[in-house]
C-alpha cells in the first residue's frame, strides 16, 4: 500500500488518511480503493494505462462534466476533488488517479425492485440528462462531449459488430470452454446456437435506424443496476462514469431498464412513462431504446460467450449470463 499513500499525498483532505481497502481492480490496471480518513471516506480510482487507458484530455473534460451537472443540482455524481496542484488527476507510476467523495447507498434494487424506486430511479436520470444537455464542452475535449442532432453513434457500433455475428452459422465456442464446469459449457453451447439467429434480425432494425437523427449530449452509457446505489428508496449515488461520451439518451435508459427490469414490458413502460414527465422522449428516441436494448443483450452475451472460452467463471458472473441467456431465448421467441 505504500505506492497508494504516495498517491493519496496528492490531495489535501486524504493525507491524514487510516485504512485503505481495495474494493475492484489491481494497482497496474483500472482499480478502486475505499479510503477512509476521520472525517470522511474517499473512493480512490486508478485509470488504466497503456492502450487500455483513456487520453487524459478525455478524463479531465469527464471530471469538468461532472462538475458542470453539480453545479446544476445533481447531487448523485460524486465530483473528482483537485490535488494540490489544483488538477483533478494525480500521475503515480505511469497512471492516473483521482479521488473522489464515496458515495453513501447500495446497489440493491434487485432486492426491492418497488415502482416508488424505479421511478425514482429514471427521474433521477432524466433530470441528469436535461443538465447535460446544456453542458457546453472546451474546444479539445468536443471530440467526447458535444452538443448536436445526429444519428446515434452506437447505432453504427452495434450494427458493424452484429452483421459479424449475422455471418456465423453458429456462434464460435473455444475450446477452452470445455474444461470449464458442466454449467458453464451448457450456457456456452445454448448461447452460441442462438445468437446468430437473432443478430440478423436486429441488424436489421439497426439498418433502418442510421439515417435518424437524435438529440446527442454527453451521456454516462454504462448506466446500469449495479451503478445505482440507494437508501430506501432515495437514489444516493449513480457511479462509474468512466465510459461516458456523446451518445443519446436512449443508450442510458436501455443499458438501466434492460438490467434493472429484463423483459418486464409493463415495468419498462412505467418507467419510461416516469422518464418522460422530466425529460420528454421523441417517437425516435423511444424507438431507439428498444432497439438498443435488444443489439445490447446480442452484443453482451456474445461478449461473455468469448470469455467463458478464456476462463472459468465465478458463480456471480455465471448467474449474470444466466440472466442474459434467458434473455436471448425470449428475444429469439419474440422474433422467430
Amino acid at each position: 500500500m505504500d505506492g497508494l499513500r504516495d498517491v493519496l499525498d496528492s490531495w489535501t483532505a486524504a493525507r491524514d488518511h487510516g485504512s485503505i481497502r481495495q474494493i475492484a481492480g489491481g494497482f497496474s490496471g483500472a482499480a478502486v480503493y475505499r479510503v477512509e480518513t476521520g472525517a470522511q471516506s474517499f473512493c480512490l480510482r486508478g485509470w488504466p494505462g497503456g492502450r487500455a487507458g483513456l487520453p487524459r484530455e478525455r478524463i479531465l473534460e469527464l471530471h469538468r462534466w461532472l462538475a458542470w451537472l453539480s453545479s446544476g443540482g445533481i447531487s448523485e455524481i460524486a465530483v473528482p476533488l483537485p490535488t494540490v496542484d489544483g488538477l483533478t488527476l494525480a500521475s503515480h507510476d505511469a497512471q492516473w488517479w483521482q479521488l473522489e467523495p464515496w458515495m453513501p447507498g447500495t446497489a440493491d434494487f434487485d432486492r426491492n425492485p418497488s415502482t416508488v424506486r424505479l421511478r425514482n430511479i429514471v427521474t433521477a436520470l432524466a433530470r441528469l440528462h436535461l443538465a447535460s444537455e446544456r453542458y457546453v464542452a472546451t474546444p479539445s475535449g468536443r471530440q467526447w462531449f458535444a452538443t448536436r442532432q445526429s444519428p446515434s453513434p452506437a447505432v453504427n457500433e452495434r450494427l458493424a459488430s452484429l452483421q459479424r455475428l449475422s455471418a456465423l452459422r453458429s456462434a464460435t465456442v473455444p475450446p477452452t470452454v470445455f474444461r470449464a464446469n458442466a454449467r458453464q459449457a451448457r450456457l456456452a453451447d445454448r448461447m452460441a446456437a442462438i445468437l446468430p439467429q437473432v443478430a440478423p434480425p436486429v441488424a436489421d432494425e439497426m439498418v433502418a435506424l442510421t439515417a435518424e437523427t437524435v438529440r446527442l449530449h454527453p451521456c454516462l452509457r454504462d448506466v446500469w443496476h449495479d451503478h445505482i446505489l440507494l437508501a430506501g428508496d432515495k437514489v444516493t449515488g449513480i457511479i462509474d462514469p468512466s465510459a461516458a461520451r456523446t451518445e443519446s439518451v436512449a443508450s442510458d435508459l436501455s443499458r438501466l431498464l434492460g438490467s434493472l427490469l429484463g423483459d418486464d414490458a409493463s415495468r419498462w413502460e412505467t418507467a419510461l412513462e416516469s422518464y418522460s414527465r422530466v425529460r420528454p422522449l421523441s417517437p425516435i428516441e423511444r424507438r431507439l431504446v428498444g432497439a438498443l436494448d435488444r443489439s445490447g443483450v446480442i452484443l453482451s452475451a456474445a461478449h461473455w460467450l468469448e470469455k467463458m472460452g478464456e476462463t472459468t467463471l465465478d458463480d456471480r458472473s455465471l448467474r449474470r449470463v444466466e440472466v442474459l441467456a434467458e434473455r436471448v431465448s425470449s428475444l429469439a421467441s419474440r422474433l422467430h
